[in-house]
């Protein structure tokens, strides 16, 4: 499972990101150029992160519909 950033500290973010990249690429085959927030949750610090690490990230806001 994937923690939520935005309670993660910085050293840890950096962490989840190379990993997840790794994995990723691993499984494709493929470059892993993208990045979605966990949970849709992110703070400055997974911002800059993703950003050092990646061409782009995405996130979504969670809500429930009525």
């Amino acid at each position: 499972t994937h923690p939520r950033l935005d309670r993660t500290p910085r050293p840890q973010i950096a962490t989840e990101l190379t990993e997840s990249r790794t994995a990723v690429e691993g499984w494709t085959r493929q470059p892993c150029r993208f990045f979605a927030f966990p949970y849709g949750a992110f703070n400055q610090d997974a911002l800059d992160v993703a950003a050092a690490e990646f061409d782009g990230s995405v996130t979504v806001e969670c809500r429930w519909w009525r």
